[in-house]
């Protein structure tokens, strides 16, 4: 399961194996810290997901682990189930938003 930290300036998602090659993505998602806007605690991500997942894994209200993409901006989300999630908005950077389900964040700005 992916989880989020900040360390050394840098904002990291660590993504297992299974959610690297799911989400096509070789490595980890790093983002500097200074991209991030704010953090969310929300009881549910589904209501906060827009857009098609490409590339991705998704069922309904289950799991969505990839890039979605919405008019002109991408987010990253790594949502299983609904339980709580944790929504970092971010500048500059390659995703809008990562969308992140587990247990309440360690992350605070």
């Amino acid at each position: 399961m992916a989880r989020l930290e900040i360390a050394d300036g840098r904002l990291r998602l660590r993504l297992s194996r299974i959610e690297r090659m799911v989400s096509l993505r070789g490595s980890d998602l790093e983002i500097d810290a200074s991209a991030i806007v704010s953090i969310e605690e929300v009881e549910n991500a589904w209501p906060h997901l827009q857009g098609i997942r490409a590339p991705g894994a998704g069922i309904p209200d289950m799991l969505c682990v990839g890039t979605l993409r919405h008019q002109g901006h991408k987010d990253f989300t790594a949502v299983y189930g609904r339980g709580h999630a944790t929504i970092v908005t971010l500048r500059d950077a390659e995703f809008a938003r990562v969308i992140v389900t587990g247990p309440r964040s360690t992350v605070a700005m």
